[in-house]
């Protein structure tokens, strides 16, 4: 199952490199995983859930002209993509909220 996110952000940097490089992730229960050529365009990453029992993994790009973070949200199985998906809507509003102008989520 996969589950789309974008987020429509405020001028500035990546945001996806601003939370590969943030250290507070392990503290809403994500980790990164993998992370592809750091500072170029398109570069993306993968997220992951540090707790077992929430499977699915997070894969982020980040479009620079239209200052959008775009996720895909994949899970297989049984996992249910909420789990994931809430841990890191939790993270990006807590920490990242005044870049946030808006997030959309379209479940597939």
């Amino acid at each position: 199952m996969q589950t789309r996110i974008q987020v429509l952000c405020r001028q500035g940097r990546s945001l996806r490199e601003a939370i590969a490089d943030d250290n507070r992730l392990a503290r809403y229960g994500l980790e990164v995983v993998q992370e592809h050529k750091p500072g170029r365009s398109p570069g993306w990453m993968k997220l992951k859930s540090a707790h077992r029992d929430h499977r699915g993994a997070i894969n982020i790009e980040w479009d620079s002209p239209m200052q959008t973070l775009r996720c895909r949200v994949v899970t297989r199985g049984r996992g249910r993509p909420g789990e994931v998906t809430a841990e890191f809507l939790r993270y990006l509003l807590a920490v990242h909220h005044r870049r946030i102008e808006s997030v959309l989520i379209r479940p597939g």
